[in-house]
């Protein structure tokens, strides 16, 4: 909405006849004539009528008509900005900061761009990294990040719960769970706008609203025009909540736009919508000074957005797309026919002439000799246990070896470190464990001890992300199956070979103070021959397995807590959300 503060030149006969007398930049309060602590929408109403009449008796002026008819314009925008609470409450605020001469700083555009990404209470991990990439760009430490987030995210769920509440009242008792007081549809139009405020629709419920449309008597067609309409509205309740009263800004408009599919809407609807709220808040000197939004795709791009589809074109990625130069286009098509050609002719020329039916050719019947002497075994070679040199990228290479084993796949050789995760909260701005310093700082010395005090999720959220680093797909990284961690054990140990019976009950690990450094000897290496060895899949922490048992996920490997006798191999379970000081994880990358 930019400061909002109308810069038009009035002349001194409309002043008079509007009856303002005050001095400098005329805003929307000193237009209408009320108070800037004004929150009572009848007197808006009756400052507009006033100010309309005034003007109209200068409508038909040769002299001041078409000034008069400009600023019955600004009267009626001025009507709409400060009737609506929110709306009014951010001009104010706007206002005040322009009058103390204050700019907008980079702390307030990044706090636009969080109020943004926490609009529907979600914050994805692209998100997130869009966000740390702004902060890093502009200055702003992981910790003020850390805080802006936490106050938006506070404020915004305040707001959505007390838009809740305001909706509630106007819903039946039981209308989520289709109690129909009446028919047809107005009653299913009532019950979808008691809706509209929940964060919880998803896609389940969707599908229920639509099949419960016939209880109402609304035929399925008709249903999912409403539902269509339904879910417009939504996605228009959340730009209103990211706006603030505000115009919606280019940036922020990318990070709405890929909400959409939440919503049931493809990018371009979204994108109309962002587009319509946006004009809805501008005031004249907004449009004609800050085009972002027409300037940002032209007519062209548009064009191409609607007949392709949003979903294969979205308007964020058009400028992307680049057209081959038709030379390059020939250019490979004379390169493909000159590798046809090739091979064609290495084809011919290893083709085996025609030379009629083979020739059989008798062997000798062998002469029976005396039985051969068995061979003595070889003696069993020492297993090598000399360290192998790890690899730059920290993982180790398994194939399967036997029937049952899992497909290729890269391990970790050790579990995320704390200065892992650490790289992993600047660059996404994700939550701190919560035994790390206030702040998001890592605790003196423990930059090389596992990552604990993390959930299943976050452990997930940190493989997404470290994929997109390693440019993997994200579906091919992740914490490992029992199966891949069981594969990754079969080595050797200095104390003997893991698979053995019984091997845990004198692996005697013991119970020990805390988790140690990564890579460290006194936990059990595994030696896997010729390929290198893994660290601490056993004694130090926990690990995070991909397995699941209902809402569980397994957990593999034992921990620095356990006793001597402690079957490290015991899988324990855990919900999802669980953490605790002894639970770390590590990461696989499975192989095509």
């Amino acid at each position: 909405m930019g400061t909002e503060n109308l810069t038009l030149t009035i002349s001194p006969t409309l002043l008079e006849a509007l009856g303002i007398r005050e001095q400098g930049p005329l805003n929307y309060f000193k237009l209408l004539g009320i108070r800037r602590e004004q929150e009572d929408n009848g007197a808006i109403d009756r400052a507009v009528m006033e100010r309309s009449r005034a003007l109209r008796q200068w409508q038909t002026s040769p002299q001041y008509g078409r000034e008069a008819v400009k600023l019955l314009s600004a009267v009626h925008r001025a009507a709409t900005i400060l009737k609506d609470s929110t709306r009014r409450a951010a001009y104010r605020e706007e206002l005040e900061r322009s009058e103390r001469g204050e700019a907008r700083t980079p702390l307030d555009e990044f706090t636009d761009l969080v109020r943004a990404a926490l609009a529907d209470g979600q914050l994805d991990i692209e998100t997130r990294g869009e966000l740390a990439k702004y902060a890093q760009q502009n200055g702003i430490s992981p910790v003020q990040a850390q805080q802006i987030l936490k106050e938006v995210g506070d404020k915004m769920a305040a707001a959505r719960s007390a838009e809740r509440a305001e909706a509630a009242p106007a819903a039946a008792a039981g209308a989520w769970e289709f109690r129909i007081a009446e028919q047809g549809e107005e009653a299913f139009e009532t019950m979808l706008s008691a809706l509209e405020r929940s964060d919880n629709i998803g896609d389940t419920s969707y599908e229920k609203l639509l099949a419960e449309a016939a209880r109402y008597g609304v035929s399925a067609e008709r249903a999912a025009v409403l539902l269509a309409d339904f879910q417009k509205n939504r996605f228009r309740l959340m730009v209103r909540r990211v706006a603030h009263g505000h115009i919606v800004t280019d940036a922020q408009s990318r990070i709405l736009l890929p909400k959409a599919a939440a919503y049931g809407l493809d990018q371009t609807a979204a994108f109309e919508i962002i587009s319509d709220y946006t004009l809805s808040v501008m005031t004249p000197d907004d449009i004609m000074a800050s085009l972002t939004m027409a300037q940002t795709f032209d007519q062209s791009e548009i064009e191409e957005i609607v007949e392709h589809g949003a979903d294969t074109h979205p308007p964020y990625a058009v400028k992307l797309k680049r057209k081959m130069p038709q030379w390059l286009s020939l250019g490979i098509l004379v390169i493909a026919a000159g590798g046809a050609l090739l091979l064609l002719s290495m084809f011919l020329k290893t083709r085996k002439p025609d030379v009629g039916p083979p020739v059989r050719i008798v062997q000798p019947t062998p002469v029976p000799t005396e039985a051969a002497e068995t061979p003595e075994p070889e003696p069993t070679k020492a297993f090598d246990f000399t360290n192998r040199p790890d690899p730059p990228s920290g993982f180790l290479t398994l194939a399967p070896e036997k029937p049952g084993d899992p497909p290729k796949f890269e391990i970790l050789i050790n579990e995320v470190t704390c200065a892992m995760y650490l790289d992993y909260i600047r660059a996404t701005l994700a939550d701190p464990p919560a035994n790390w310093e206030p702040g998001g700082r890592i605790p003196a010395g423990a930059a090389q001890l596992p990552v604990t005090h993390v959930t299943y999720d976050q452990a997930m959220a940190f493989a997404k992300w470290f994929a997109a680093q390693k440019h993997f797909d994200p579906a091919t990284v992740r914490v490992p199956t029992q199966a891949e961690y069981m594969r990754a054990l079969r080595g050797m140990t200095t104390r003997d070979d893991p698979s053995k019976p019984n091997y845990w009950e004198r692996a005697r690990l013991g119970p020990r103070p805390g988790p140690t450094p990564v890579r460290q000897e006194q936990f059990d290496k595994i030696f896997i021959e010729g390929i290198g060895q893994v660290y601490d899949l056993v004694g130090n922490v926990a690990e995070w397995g991909y397995d699941q048992r209902g809402v569980n996920r397994i957990v593999l490997g034992g921990d620095f807590t356990r006793p001597e006798n402690y079957n490290h191999l015991d899988p324990q379970w855990r919900s999802a959300q669980y953490s605790a000081a002894n639970i770390g994880f590590r990461l696989v990358h499975v192989l095509p």
